[in-house]
């Protein structure tokens, strides 16, 4: 479940499968990050607007005072485009795609290791 525009009044709510609904900001607590769904992203390569688009969400979302996690990266060069444009954080099949639990535990404990190692150097 994906929480968006925690501070306002309402907030949307995201359940999965484009399942949203709205409830009091109140009842939910507080949030720190706000997600840009895949679908915003869709053609921020070849589209100037949807760049402009996107990178006016990344600035209202810090503005706000939150983080901004980039849902749906694919590509290298979506995810430098998405970093050029304030982003903090990314998600997506580039990143990570799909894996079994064992699988996944074993990919994070290689990516420590080689973030240990550049921070070492």
């Amino acid at each position: 479940m994906n929480v968006f525009f925690q501070r306002s009044r309402w907030a949307a709510i995201e359940t999965g499968a484009h399942r949203r609904w709205h409830a009091p900001a109140a009842r939910l607590g507080p949030a720190s990050e706000i997600k840009l769904d895949r679908a915003l992203l869709q053609d921020i390569e070849s589209s100037d607007n949807a760049k402009i688009i996107v990178e006016t969400a990344i600035k209202m979302g810090q503005g706000l005072g939150y983080q901004v996690v980039a849902e749906g990266i694919e590509t290298e060069h979506t995810a430098r485009l998405i970093k050029s444009l304030g982003a903090e954080m990314m998600q997506g099949y580039w990143i990570c795609p799909p894996r079994a639990l064992e699988e996944l535990k074993a990919w994070m404990e290689a990516e420590n290791e080689v973030n240990r190692l550049i921070a070492e150097t």
